[in-house]
């Protein structure tokens, strides 16, 4: 399975499942993902709130033959962060401490 997170169109988090590796970009050098979710579908993408900037962020999943993406948006209110996503997932609405995407799931904390 490989992982693909993009925010503003450019690559900032890969996840090679086949070599247990990733690999974030500098500016989200915080970013992580838990391979073990990946087993239930969950290619969640967590970071540092200070390197989760509000706006769309992508994420692209590849496993064997299928593949998917989903776009998530970053939303900052103040006292607590909204995640909406789009298609058929939920909008997460969480402390001011973390930020969650989901499927891209995202956390910030």
């Amino acid at each position: 399975m490989f992982v693909k997170w993009k925010f503003r169109d450019k690559d900032i988090f890969f996840y090679d499942g086949d070599k247990n590796e990733s690999s974030p970009n500098s500016n989200f050098s915080s970013a992580y993902i838990v391979p073990e979710a990946l087993l239930s579908g969950i290619a969640s993408l967590k970071m540092a709130k200070s390197h989760a900037v509000p706006g769309n962020y992508t994420c692209e999943v590849t496993e064997l033959t299928r593949e998917g993406e989903t776009i998530v948006e970053l939303k900052y209110r103040v006292g607590e962060v909204h995640v909406s996503v789009s298609d058929r997932f939920l909008c997460v609405h969480v402390s001011s401490n973390t930020s969650v995407l989901d499927r891209g799931q995202m956390v910030a904390m």
